[in-house]
């Protein structure tokens, strides 16, 4: 059985889903809604690349970790974030209880936090 599902015979493009979706459905959710920076840059400020931060939720990771709306994610755990495929990338890495550093930039201020996921 996966998650729930009795597998029956050997079909491995459906065994390959099931455990694709199971292992999704355990990652940690990061709990904003990001957009990429773009080359234009933000509001002035002259940041070429990143996760712009539109939205966070409550409770999530974003939450935890102090992010704004606003704030451009540049890296996370020593990894540059070009872009928000990138953050995607990288959440789909992260698992319950790893430690999680992030630099992002609020401003023209560069800020590190860390949080145990």
């Amino acid at each position: 059985m996966i998650d729930g599902q009795p597998v029956v015979g050997f079909n491995e493009p459906r065994l390959e889903l099931l455990i694709d979706q199971a292992q999704a459905a355990q990652r940690p959710k990061f709990g904003a809604g990001i957009g990429n920076v773009g080359k234009a840059g933000r509001k002035g400020v002259p940041i070429i690349f990143g996760a712009y931060v539109g939205r966070i939720g409550a409770g999530s990771i974003a939450e935890r970790v102090g992010l704004a709306v606003g704030d451009v994610i540049i890296q996370m755990n020593n990894q540059q974030i070009s872009d928000t495929a990138d953050l995607e990338r990288f959440m789909a890495g992260i698992k319950q209880d790893n430690k999680l550093s992030v630099i992002f930039i609020r401003g023209t201020v560069v800020n590190t936090a860390e949080v145990t996921v």
